[in-house]
């Protein structure tokens, strides 16, 4: 992680509790609290067909249950 990267997580996270204090004082509404927590989500790695099916093998899982971990159907 560099430093740049280091100081907006952590700017990102201070205005997320100030929303979240907001929130909680009834001055942000649900949604707009949702799109402040997206804000902070770290990215998702890129899956490609053969790293699934080496994920898949290796923890011997069948399709429909990694689909099940995975959230997709």
């Amino acid at each position: 992680m560099t430093e740049e990267s280091s100081e907006l997580g952590g700017i990102l996270n201070a205005v997320r509790e100030t929303a979240r204090d907001l929130h909680g004082a009834g001055l942000i509404d649900k949604r707009r609290m949702a799109e402040y927590d997206a804000l902070c989500l770290q990215p998702v790695s890129e899956y490609d067909g053969n790293r699934i099916r080496v994920l898949q093998d290796s923890y011997h899982l069948s399709q429909a249950i990694l689909a099940l971990i995975r959230n997709t159907k």
